[in-house]
C-alpha cells in the first residue's frame, strides 16, 4: 500500500507540483472579448475553469449513461425478483406435496409457474399431489377392528395363562410385542395419457395459431403434454404470430425468437434493450444468428472497436466454439493477426471448423502473402466440419431462415440452426417431434 503511494506521488502529484510552481513564477494574463464582455484572468484561473468544465461534462455524460441503462437494468431486477419468487413458491409446493397439504401445494404451484413463465410447471407439479387411498370393497374398513379385537384377546390370554401354574405373587404376566402400524398405501398416480400431437401439427400447417394455442392450453389441462414440448411449442407459436418478446419469455432457449427479438429493438432505437438480449442469450447459446441481427450495434464503429465489443460479449462464454470464431474474424477484420490466429487456432482445437479454415487462410494470405500456406489451409477444406445453417432437422433441406413448417417436407418445428449432418442434428431429425 505504502509502495503504491509513493508511486502515485512520483508519477502523478510530483508534476502537478512542478507545473504549479512554474505557473506562480509566470502566471500570466488571459484577456477574453466575446459579445461585449471581457474577461481578463490567468493562466492557473484559466486552467482550472477548463478543468471544471471538463469535469462536469463527464459526469453528464456518465449521467446519461445511467438513465439510458436504467430500463435495461430495472427488467433484470425484476426479472430476478420474479425468479426468485418462483423458486420460493416451489420449493413451498413441494414441501406441501411432502406433507400432504394439496390446497396449499396447488396453490403455490400455480405461483411459481406464474413468476417462472412455465405454464405446464403447475400441472407437472399437481401430479406430485397425494391422491386418497381408493378403500378395497372385499376387505372395508373391518381390519383396524380386527387387528384391536386380536390385540385384546391376546392380552387376556396372557395375563390369565400364569395363575393356574404358579401363585400370584410370583405372577410375570407377558403382554404382547407391540405390533407396527400397517403401511399406509401407496398414492394413487393418475396415469400418463398418451397424447396425438398431428392435431396440433395440422393447426400450424394451416396457419390457426389461435386454435394451436388453445390446443396446447387443453393438452396440458388433461396432463398429457409435459413442460419442455409444450414451452417450445408455445414459442414456436407466438414467434410465427410475430410476438418475439412472448416467445422468448415461453422458452427462453428458443434461438430464433432472440434473433428476431434483438433485429426488432435495433430497429425501434431500442439498443440497450438489444444488447442485453444479445449477452443473456449468448450465455446460453452461442450462435453466428445473434452477431448477424445485432450487427447495427456496431454500426459507426472501426475494426479495433468493433473487436473490443466481440471481446466485451464472449466473456460469458470463453471457451465456446462459435466465441473463439467471432472474436478470430473480428481480429482478422481490424488486422490483429496474432489474436486472429490464438483465437482461430483453439475454434481448430474444438473441431475442424470451416470457417475458422477459410479465416486462417485469409490471414496468411492478408498478414505475409504466402500462397503455399493459403493453398494448405484450403486443402483442409475438403476435411472441415460444414458451417452450420438453418435446415430441416426432418429431411435434412437447406431453410433460407427460419419457418414454423418446413417448406419441402411439411414437419413442424424442425428447423433449426446447427451443421447440417452433425451428430447433434442427426439425433433431432429422427424424427421431427423429438426436436421439442
Amino acid at each position: 500500500m505504502l509502495l503504491r503511494l509513493v508511486l502515485f506521488l512520483l508519477i502523478f502529484a510530483t508534476p502537478v507540483a512542478l507545473s504549479t510552481l512554474w505557473f506562480m513564477d509566470h502566471p500570466g494574463s488571459v484577456q477574453v472579448d466575446w459579445l461585449g464582455w471581457q474577461v481578463e484572468t490567468s493562466i492557473p484561473v484559466l486552467l482550472l475553469v477548463l478543468l471544471a468544465l471538463f469535469l462536469a461534462q463527464a459526469g453528464l455524460v456518465r449521467l446519461a449513461a445511467l438513465l439510458a441503462d436504467l430500463p435495461t437494468r430495472l427488467g433484470q431486477s425484476r426479472r430476478l425478483k420474479d425468479r426468485e419468487k418462483g423458486m420460493k413458491a416451489l420449493l413451498a409446493a413441494l414441501d406441501a406435496a411432502h406433507a400432504g397439504d394439496v390446497g396449499t401445494g396447488r396453490q403455490q404451484a400455480a405461483d411459481a409457474a406464474r413468476f417462472l413463465g412455465s405454464s405446464g410447471l403447475a400441472a407437472r407439479l399437481d401430479r406430485l399431489m397425494p391422491r386418497p387411498p381408493v378403500p378395497s370393497p372385499a376387505s372395508g374398513d373391518s381390519t383396524p377392528v380386527k387387528l384391536g379385537r386380536r390385540l385384546g384377546l391376546m392380552a387376556r390370554l396372557a395375563m390369565m395363562a400364569p395363575s393356574r401354574r404358579q401363585p400370584a405373587a410370583k405372577l410375570s404376566p407377558t403382554l404382547p410385542p407391540e405390533m407396527p402400524p400397517p403401511p399406509p398405501p401407496p398414492p394413487v398416480v393418475a396415469p400418463v395419457v398418451s397424447l396425438d400431437e398431428e392435431p396440433f401439427f395440422t393447426l400450424v400447417r394451416a396457419a390457426d395459431w389461435e386454435g394451436a394455442l388453445v390446443w396446447i392450453d387443453q393438452a396440458i389441462t388433461a396432463d398429457g403434454l409435459a413442460s419442455a414440448p409444450a414451452a417450445r411449442f408455445r414459442a414456436l407459436v407466438l414467434l410465427a404470430k410475430g410476438q418475439a418478446e412472448d416467445a422468448l419469455l415461453a422458452d427462453p432457449g428458443f434461438l430464433p425468437a432472440a434473433r428476431q427479438r434483438i433485429a426488432r429493438d435495433l430497429a425501434a432505437g431500442r439498443t440497450a434493450e438489444a444488447e442485453a438480449t444479445l449477452g443473456e442469450f449468448w450465455q446460453k447459446r452461442p450462435a453466428a444468428p445473434l452477431l448477424a441481427a445485432a450487427a447495427g450495434l456496431w454500426d459507426g464503429l472501426d475494426g479495433a472497436g468493433r473487436l473490443a465489443r466481440i471481446e466485451s460479449l464472449i466473456k460469458t462464454q470463453p471457451n465456446h466454439l462459435e466465441s473463439h470464431l467471432a472474436a478470430g474474424a473480428a481480429a482478422v477484420a481490424a488486422g490483429q493477426w496474432g489474436l486472429a490466429r490464438r483465437h482461430l487456432v483453439a475454434a481448430l482445437k474444438i473441431t475442424p471448423d470451416l470457417r475458422a479454415i477459410r479465416l486462417m487462410a485469409e490471414v496468411e494470405e492478408k498478414e505475409n502473402g504466402d500462397a503455399a500456406a493459403v493453398a494448405i489451409w484450403q486443402r483442409k477444406e475438403a476435411d472441415a466440419q460444414p458451417a452450420p445453417i438453418w435446415h430441416c432437422g426432418a429431411c435434412g433441406a437447406e431453410a433460407p431462415d427460419w419457418a414454423a413448417v418446413c417448406a419441402g417436407c411439411g414437419a413442424v418445428g424442425s428447423i433449426d440452426w446447427g451443421a447440417r449432418g452433425s451428430a447433434e442434428n442427426a439425433k433431432r431429425g429422427m424424427n421431427h417431434e423429438e426436436s421439442f
